[in-house]
């Protein structure tokens, strides 16, 4: 019979122990190195290789596999607009901002606005789009159906300032415009009007400049191409 010296079973026995997968954790029994119960490397429960802990493979913690600023399956709720009678004047088609209290919600310099079109007012449509106030994108022209909800937002430029006001629609084909009107929801009457000069992905930008010495008023609107409604972000970089 062969006898082993000491060293040669110490040699042995460290040679096996290299040959596996040594788990460094306390979740007893995968193969990884974390201290999970999952097979992956990262820290989390999930079976994804990403660092949060939901099921997708993007670094959020949403429920989708988006990569962006908008939580598509996320419910934002946003009130309902003011209503009434679709009359020059009336402020039928702004989101209202408190039921309880009256008025409607606008929007300012650094203050983001979560929301949906889901809801919203039908007072934009192809004939204010393109004849009335003539601010289609370039890319949808007078070919796209505008009948889906639409957003609209009250926004006051400081004096001296420029903005930049920037839509974020991952969630459907939306496009943001800017209308300059001091008279709430005129969709009768030709206004200045303006469409996204910038695009990146799903991300719009449109320019404003106010020279003038006083606020200027804007209706910053979001409507969506051939039905598309859906979640979308707002916000306006001002200075």
């Amino acid at each position: 019979m062969r006898k082993w010296s000491v060293l040669t079973v110490l040699a042995v026995a460290m040679a096996v122990s290299c040959s596996r997968d040594i788990d460094v954790g306390d979740d007893s029994g995968d193969s990884d190195t974390d201290t999970d119960t999952d097979a992956d490397t990262d820290a989390d429960t999930d079976a994804d290789t990403d660092a949060d802990t939901d099921a997708d493979t993007d670094a959020d913690t949403d429920s989708d596999s988006d990569t962006g600023m908008v939580d598509c399956m996320s419910t934002y709720t946003t009130e309902d607009p003011v209503g009434g009678d679709p009359l020059v004047g009336s402020d039928y088609c702004l989101t209202d901002a408190d039921p309880d209290t009256g008025g409607f919600q606008g929007i300012e310099c650094g203050d983001p606005i979560y929301a949906t079109t889901v809801g919203g007012s039908l007072a934009g449509d192809q004939v204010v789009y393109t004849d009335v106030w003539g601010c289609n994108p370039s890319d949808v022209g007078t070919e796209g159906d505008w009948d889906a909800a639409d957003r609209f937002f009250e926004f006051f430029i400081p004096a001296t300032s420029t903005a930049v006001v920037r839509l974020y629609a991952e969630c459907g084909e939306m496009y943001v415009r800017v209308l300059r009107s001091d008279t709430e929801c005129d969709t009768t009457h030709s206004h200045s009007c303006w469409i996204p000069t910038r695009y990146d992905g799903d991300m719009q930008e449109i320019d404003l400049s106010n020279p003038a010495g006083s606020s200027r008023r804007y209706e910053i609107i979001v409507d969506g191409v051939d039905g598309a409604e859906g979640n979308f972000l707002l916000e306006i970089d001002c200075s």
